[in-house]
């Protein structure tokens, strides 16, 4: 069928035309130039009906559209890592390929390595629980101030602390062995072994023990006439006690060795810092004698230095 314009209708547009006029024309009840008019509207709106039908359609056909696309750049992205994991294989292994003699050499070395600290650990653990126990057995010798024997040794059952130093090098048993050997040697009046020795000591663990160590060490270097070092080891004792039983006892034998060099003020600054920075110790405790407040002892040090 053609329409006065001389075009082929769509068949659902003339349906719509028609299903509207039976609703708006009645037989008799208008006049033919009102059911000419009201024909006229339902074209119109039968076509913006038809319209609106055609935008819903490209609607969903553009929602379809986009979800293919996005469900295509999904799996574009999911290739695209399968590709990078794959090139990233493909890398490892042509340097495993071009390098393999080096990595297996590093690899090893890296086992060798290992190997060695967990036997050298184990290794030297033992060495320090034989070298306690040899130590202890000299102890008695120690005490009763036999110190050739203590660093030589019995000819018997124990060694001497010399040896045990040697024989268990790196171990806390030879640190200690050192210690002992360094004080036998102080005593026999062998300063410069007994230097060596003290200075092979390493300060650590105990801190009495370590101070006194150090004491040693600058009482040593000052009966060895190294009086600037004496002074040194003997304040770093101080320091590292950093007790008020022991430091005062340091500082003080420090400040006599500065006043024999001459050197009253350095020594007048070390007598007041025991005062100020240790109160409670006995040197800087007033005391009371026959009845009347006597001054604390370092006050005499402080005036005379004056």
């Amino acid at each position: 069928m053609t329409d006065g314009a001389g075009s082929r209708s769509d068949p659902t547009k003339i349906a719509i035309k028609r299903r509207f006029c039976r609703l708006f024309v009645v037989k008799n009840a208008l006049p033919s130039r009102a059911v000419q008019n009201n024909c006229a509207f339902i074209s119109l709106l039968t076509h913006n009906i038809l319209f609106l039908q055609r935008i819903c359609r490209k609607i969903v056909a553009l929602r379809e559209l986009h979800t293919i696309q996005k469900k295509q750049d999904i799996i574009m992205s999911h290739q695209k890592q399968a590709l990078d994991l794959n090139e990233a294989l493909a890398t490892s292994e042509a340097f495993l390929i071009k390098y393999r003699k080096w990595v297996i050499g590093v690899g090893i070395a890296v086992v060798v390595l290992i190997g060695a600290w967990v036997g050298g650990y184990y290794y030297l653990k033992n060495q320090n629980e034989q070298g306690q126990y040899e130590i202890s057995l000299g102890e008695q010798y120690v005490q009763t101030g036999d110190w050739n024997k203590a660093i030589k040794g019995d000819g018997a059952t124990f060694k001497g602390y010399e040896k045990i130093a040697r024989n268990y090098a790196w171990t806390d048993a030879a640190n200690i062995a050192h210690l002992y050997c360094g004080l036998g040697y102080f005593n026999l009046g062998d300063y410069k072994k007994a230097i060596a020795e003290l200075e092979d000591f390493s300060p650590k663990g105990d801190v009495t023990v370590s101070a006194n160590a150090l004491a040693a060490l600058g009482n040593a270097y000052v009966a060895d006439k190294q009086l600037d070092k004496g002074v040194k080891y003997l304040k770093k004792a101080a320091d590292h006690a950093d007790n008020a039983a022991l430091s005062p006892i340091y500082l003080l034998e420090a400040g006599q060795v500065l006043e024999s060099q001459g050197k009253k003020a350095e020594a007048h600054e070390l007598y007041v810092s025991i005062k100020s920075d240790y109160p409670e110790s006995q040197l800087s405790q007033t005391g009371v004698q026959n009845g009347k407040v006597i001054g604390a002892e370092i006050d005499k040090y402080i005036e005379r230095t004056k």
